[in-house]
């Protein structure tokens, strides 16, 4: 007479892996807008220290400029296209505004777009993506002749 043998099966039914297959599906369908949110920020982070870059580059132009050739006098306001050779093409603002002299104090004062001074000019430069409002990037400088 034959015996019949048991095994004794250790591994996974097929309604158990799929069962923890759905549990690992839903799992990730909660985590992907986080992961989607934390790209988005990334590529803002990146937006704005690229704008941070370029203001400070701008900076430093007029400084170099109010030394060389085109002078104090030469700085003025301006608007230009900046391509740094990626996908984004930036806009450079710069706007040139009279500063007052307050003697009581030592303290220069920004007065808006009309030159009370001709001695000291508020040099603003302002980056944002070319066609966008947000400001990504803002420095500002206070030249005396």
């Amino acid at each position: 007479m034959k015996s019949i043998k048991f095994y004794n099966s250790s591994g996974y039914s097929l309604i158990e892996l799929v069962f923890v297959i759905v549990i690992l599906g839903v799992s990730a369908v909660g985590v992907l807008p986080m992961f989607s949110q934390a790209l988005f920020s990334a590529q803002k982070i990146s937006e704005m220290h690229q704008g941070q870059m370029l203001a400070q580059e701008a900076i430093n132009k007029v400084v170099k400029d109010k030394w060389g050739e085109v002078g104090f006098t030469g700085i003025v306001a301006s608007l230009s296209q900046v391509d740094i050779g990626g996908p984004l093409i930036f806009e450079e603002i710069v706007e040139v505004e009279g500063g007052i002299y307050n003697s009581s104090d030592n303290s220069i004062f920004c007065s808006g777009s009309t030159y009370t001074d001709e001695n000291y000019k508020c040099v603003t430069i302002k980056i944002k993506i070319a066609f966008e409002e947000e400001i990504l990037a803002k420095r500002w400088i206070i030249i005396s002749k």
